[in-house]
């Protein structure tokens, strides 16, 4: 589905410079489940954004967020609630890899946020390390989807297009 990232209002889930929103008017089975195995794997792996919350959000602002079940459609394997979008809560970072790496050929890289190369490295192998021993494999690794934090960390994002490998090193494919 289509995506956008808003940031949050300070009265909601504290500081909006430590989350962000991320809202779809439907969100297909491989984006719900890419958040799930996303939020599940930040518990277990250092480097994974985590994903504080899922549901969904009112269209009409007056009616406010509420926190609601989804309903799955088989047909257009879309979850949905009539008049509502999705929203999963983020872990806010400051650039993706693909920003930073552009910024840095143009010397144009805040001081605040500069990460050495083998440092990072080092965080991506690690989270990748993590991800496998726990039976994914994220089939959407580029530098869009690795995000540096205000940490001057690294962490993966965008877990949409993931396989399970299973003990037997069978591999199956979501999506």
């Amino acid at each position: 589905g289509n995506a956008s990232v808003f940031a949050l209002p300070k009265n909601f889930m504290g500081d909006q410079k430590d989350y962000v929103i991320r809202l779809t008017d439907k969100m297909d089975k491989d984006e719900y489940d890419g958040l799930i195995i996303q939020g599940y794997l930040s518990k277990k792996c250092d480097y994974i954004n985590p994903v504080k919350q899922l549901g969904v959000f009112a269209r009409n602002p007056n009616e406010g967020i509420k926190i609601e079940d989804l309903n799955y459609d088989n047909e257009t394997e879309t979850f949905y609630i009539a008049n509502y979008g999705v929203y999963a809560i983020l872990e806010k970072g400051i650039l993706n890899l693909q920003e930073y790496i552009k910024l840095h050929k143009q010397n144009k890289i805040d001081s605040n946020i500069i990460i050495h190369p083998i440092t990072m490295i080092t965080q991506w192998l690690t989270g990748m390390n993590c991800i496998h021993r726990n039976g994914f494999v994220n089939q959407n690794l580029k530098p869009d989807n690795i995000i540096i934090t205000t940490k001057n960390t690294i962490q993966i994002i965008d877990f949409g297009y993931t396989g399970i490998v299973d003990v037997s090193c069978k591999y199956y494919e979501i999506g």
